[in-house]
């Protein structure tokens, strides 16, 4: 179930809409590296500097809400896909991790896909 009080917090159904397999399971192994720094919580949004695991820059990432309620992340990466890039899933987990939450099942999930030989491969 989802903490409908905190917009930054999502259970795993939600998780799966926002990002595709491959970015959740590499922003959940830049999570497990500590990839994520200096976090901030404001009225505008989620920030913090990520880790990119292949380059080693530090790119900073925002998650931020539109008007309409759309999640959006802006971040110093060039990915092209669609919905959340690894460092915006990154910062979600790290904010759950944060906020004491249990990552709503997602970590249990992705770490045993990752053990039956679907590791992320980085970009």
């Amino acid at each position: 179930m989802t903490n409908t009080t905190d917009p930054f917090l999502f259970d795993t159904e939600q998780l799966q809409t926002l990002a595709d397999d491959r970015e959740l399971r590499a922003g959940l192994a830049d999570y497990r590296s500590q990839c994520v720094t200096e976090m901030q919580l404001d009225e505008q949004g989620l920030f913090a500097g990520v880790e990119d695991s292949s380059s080693g820059e530090v790119l900073s990432t925002q998650l931020h809400y539109d008007v309409d309620g759309n999640l959006f992340v802006t971040c110093g990466c060039e990915y092209a896909g669609e919905g959340l890039c690894r460092h915006g899933v990154a910062l979600l987990y790290t904010y759950a991790a944060d906020q004491g939450d249990e990552l709503l099942g997602a970590v249990m999930m992705l770490s045993k896909s990752e053990c039956n030989g679907d590791a992320p491969r980085l970009r």
